[in-house]
């Protein structure tokens, strides 16, 4: 018997040989011949120096490297051997699929069978935190290390003057705007601060309906929720993102000589210093928008939906609503449309498929992202006055409102953010990804920082 333990060992070997021969630049067929073929040339040498009947051998592959194995060398510092085809190894080797292809083999809650079967997430290269990333950071050690990236074309996912300007190329709605410009392209040099003021004045739209805000801020800094009551002649107002009023109790009654003061004003100070980097260098400027209001309340601010995306997939959606002065989360919502307060599901009339689709798309390519939602009635939907919640209902659209690289959202509890911080790690440490060039952020915003009035315009 000892002639077949014999081939049995050439019929091992030549199963191994046949396996690597790709890197040689050989091509390798998995199915002639059960996977072995017939002109390897083995010498007969075969010595017994390897554990699990791995040999050492000098196979003869045309044009390539003899295969080498070693085991218990001095030098190896090693336990077990240590195989591979000369000293290059290669780098990309490909898996043809065949009837032999596993698509489950689960081991420690790994599924063994992915493995160079499925494509990897393409992620932007300026969306990289990989070198940084240790495995034990928590949701706001990974906030700091996106807050301090340095990589100018981040600046274009939370600069409102272009995304604004963006958006509709791309097919997703938005509100209309009245009004925008970058200070560079409105504001002339010597310009007074009372001749900005006025020329900002003659930018507002009158007995409208309207949202102001400067693009660099955040955190509702600077911005004007304006509603003008056709029926009764009066205009009602926020300042704070809260139920609109005639009288805010800080401000008086609407004038807006003040919202433009305050444009003027904001175009010229700095974001917060907690701000991200790219935050602090968008380029300042200003929107003009159509007002969106409630569903339930013609006065209040619309419904919104802040959806955070790890690795380009919803995970959950926060779900923002105002009643009177104060602004609360109603609930979180996963991707399934399941409540994390309770059993319930979400409401049919936010058409919740429809924003994972339009989060999904834009949150492609990006480790974490999040992409804020209206789901409200847009002002020049004239709405009667006295129309009931559910007539109101019927004039409900959705709009992309922003987005944001690093939300300051507070969370109802830290394991709900802690989960999305271990699924953001998980992608980094377990994933299966490769960095890309970014192809979304128009070249002209890569070379001066701003998106042109005339940017999709032929």
């Amino acid at each position: 018997m000892h002639w077949l333990h014999h081939m049995q060992r050439l019929l091992l070997l030549s199963l191994f040989c046949t396996w690597n021969r790709s890197a040689s630049g050989v091509e390798v067929s998995h199915e002639d011949h059960g996977g072995v073929e017939n002109d390897l040339f083995f010498s007969s040498d075969l010595r017994e120096i390897c554990p699990m009947a791995l040999l050492e051998t000098r196979e003869l592959v045309p044009g390539g490297s003899p295969i080498v194995c070693d085991a218990e060398r001095a030098d190896a510092n090693v336990s077990i051997a240590t195989c591979g085809i000369g000293n290059d190894a290669p780098s990309a080797k490909k898996w043809i699929r065949s009837k032999y292809t596993q698509d489950s083999f689960i081991i420690a809650g790994v599924n063994l069978a992915q493995y160079k079967t499925v494509p990897p997430f393409e992620l932007y290269e300026d969306f990289d935190i990989g070198p940084l990333v240790t495995g034990n950071e928590g949701w706001y050690d990974l906030l700091e290390y996106r807050n301090k990236l340095q990589r100018p074309s981040l600046s274009f996912y939370i600069d409102k003057v272009a995304r604004k300007r963006w958006l509709p190329t791309q097919g997703f709605s938005v509100p209309h705007i009245f009004s925008m410009a970058y200070t560079s392209e409105v504001i002339s040099d010597g310009l007074s601060r009372d001749e900005e003021e006025k020329l900002l004045l003659s930018k507002l739209p009158s007995r409208a309906s309207y949202a102001a805000k400067p693009t660099h801020m955040s955190l509702l800094n600077g911005n004007w929720l304006i509603r003008y009551d056709h029926s009764a002649k009066v205009t009602r107002y926020s300042t704070s993102g809260r139920v609109l009023r005639e009288d805010d109790g800080e401000n008086g009654s609407f004038d807006a000589s003040a919202v433009a003061a305050s444009l003027a004003e904001s175009m010229h100070s700095p974001p917060d210093p907690i701000e991200s980097w790219a935050l602090k260098n968008v380029q300042p400027g200003y929107v003009v928008e159509e007002l969106w209001t409630a569903h339930h309340n013609c006065n209040a601010p619309p419904d919104e939906l802040n959806v955070f995306l790890i690795w380009g997939q919803v995970f959950v959606a926060q779900w923002n609503t105002v009643e009177g002065q104060h602004r609360w989360t109603e609930t979180f919502i996963y991707r399934n449309g399941s409540l994390t307060t309770d059993e319930g599901t979400v409401p049919a009339w936010m058409c919740f498929d429809v924003l994972i689709e339009i989060a999904e798309n834009l949150g492609a390519h990006k480790d974490m992202f999040r992409v804020d939602i209206f789901v409200g009635i847009p002002a020049s939907a004239n709405v009667p006055e006295n129309a009931t919640v559910k007539e109101r209902m019927k004039y409900l659209e959705i709009a992309v409102s922003e987005c944001e690289i690093f939300p300051t959202t507070i969370f109802p509890t830290d394991t709900l953010s802690e989960e999305m911080a271990r699924l953001w790690l998980a992608g980094y440490k377990m994933g299966n990804y490769v960095t890309v060039p970014n192809s979304e952020v128009p070249l002209e915003y890569k070379e001066t920082a701003i998106l042109s009035k005339g940017f999709g315009k032929l």
